[in-house]
């Protein structure tokens, strides 16, 4: 008799991403995502037609729980430079564990994926900055203070955020000395 399973595409992005994070985007397969799912080869497909497909998702899952995590890191009491720091913080988790798999299927998805499942990537880095650009008004006008330079909420949220991008996968410049930069500028 068939087993039943409720959300048969959750199922198969849970172990799919145990698998990832276990044992590497190389051993991560079809084959091994319906094994462990007890679920036939076929069955994967009609959910993710391809193993990039199904690693798009799994990133995708990745931003959306960064952004729930960017919202709790936001209703934090503390003030915004201790919030930074742990978006950072965040971000930087989630960057060690893709940056190495994205590197190997970029060129891959870039051949085979039209502008609009591009859109996604972009979408992300999009709405972080939006977020980040509410925190700084936020910060502001609890502060009272002005921006010195002749650059806007949104000007240095994408600086903060193409900063997150360059820091979390080169690892030659650290958080201090940014957040000390980052001090400077909004004070």
């Amino acid at each position: 008799m068939p087993k039943i399973i409720d959300n048969p595409r959750e199922e198969i992005l849970r172990k799919a991403k145990d698998i990832l994070l276990e044992e590497g985007y190389q051993n991560l397969s079809i084959r091994k995502v319906a094994k462990e799912c007890g679920f036939g080869v076929g069955t994967i497909y009609n959910y993710f037609p391809t193993k990039k497909d199904l690693i798009i998702h799994i990133m995708t899952g990745y931003w959306e729980e960064y952004f729930g995590i960017v919202e709790e890191i936001n209703a934090m009491s503390n003030d915004f430079f201790e919030k930074l720091k742990v978006m950072y913080s965040q971000f930087e988790s989630f960057v060690d564990v893709f940056l190495g798999i994205w590197v190997k299927i970029n060129n891959d998805i870039v051949e085979e994926y039209n502008e609009d499942k591009l859109k996604g990537r972009e979408d992300f880095n999009l709405k972080l900055i939006k977020k980040l650009e509410t925190m700084l008004s936020e910060y502001y006008m609890k502060t009272e203070n002005k921006i010195n330079l002749e650059l806007s909420t949104n000007d240095i949220a994408k600086f903060i955020v193409l900063n997150f991008v360059m820091m979390a996968q080169m690892k030659q410049f650290s958080y201090d000395s940014f957040e000390k930069i980052v001090i400077k500028l909004l004070k």
